[in-house]
């Protein structure tokens, strides 16, 4: 049914009523011919403010529904996303007094160990998937061509996994833009997580790790985890 089927239905339903119709601003429910014909069927059109999740409950549906399906964090070349992806890989890098070796865990795009590599330490890159690794081919202008690079190793395994089981120590160790909302991603917030880390990191190395907390509350716990 259309907009124009449900008005008239709601009319139909409440002969002789006063009805007054609360609405949010989709096109729909402000184009004139919704004007129009709300008028003529004397029925009342109000709108609520834009993005009030307090008077309008299905704000926080269209909230989740572009957080976790439509925008499910898809790699992107971006500025905004190579913007933030690189520092997150070079910050480390420049504070350490004289890095060598460096972890990345989670390939994405390969913004974020491109960075890492550019300052010409010996990287290994832990991606689990290798459709992501496939993927990040189609990401060379932001990646620099990161897999063609002879101090970049690539690793298809666990992230934790890999460190668990290894030996080697690390000067820096980041990771990819992993939002902790997603499936399986809250792994490399926890505790255990940075225990592993930590355990990974040589004498004087350093960690980096993005906050992806949606709210101060969640924002306040993943740093707590970390420290």
């Amino acid at each position: 049914p259309t907009w124009r089927d449900h008005l008239l239905r709601i009319r139909r339903t409440w002969r002789g009523w006063r009805i007054i119709l609360f609405l949010d601003r989709g096109s729909p429910h402000t184009a004139g011919a919704s004007r129009a014909l709300a008028a003529e069927l004397g029925i009342v059109l109000r709108w609520l403010p834009t993005a009030c999740p307090e008077l309008n409950p299905v704000e926080d549906l269209w909230r989740w529904l572009k957080g976790a399906i439509l925008c499910n964090h898809q790699a992107n070349n971006s500025a905004p996303t190579a913007f933030v992806h690189h520092r997150i890989g070079a910050l480390p890098v420049m504070l350490h007094q004289a890095p060598t070796t460096a972890l990345v865990v989670g390939l994405g795009g390969g913004a974020t160990p491109a960075a890492v590599a550019r300052h010409n330490v010996d990287v290994d890159v832990v991606e689990l998937s290798a459709a992501v690794v496939a993927g990040s081919n189609f990401f060379k202008d932001i990646n620099f061509d990161l897999l063609s690079r002879p101090n970049v190793h690539l690793h298809v395994d666990d992230g934790r996994n890999f460190m668990l089981m290894g030996r080697k120590k690390y000067d820096v160790i980041t990771a990819d833009i992993i939002l902790p909302r997603h499936a399986g991603a809250g792994a490399l917030y926890s505790k255990e997580y940075y225990e592993l880390v930590r355990d990974s990191l040589a004498e004087g190395g350093l960690a980096m790790q993005w906050n992806g907390g949606d709210s101060m509350t969640e924002y306040k716990l993943l740093m707590r985890t970390f420290l």
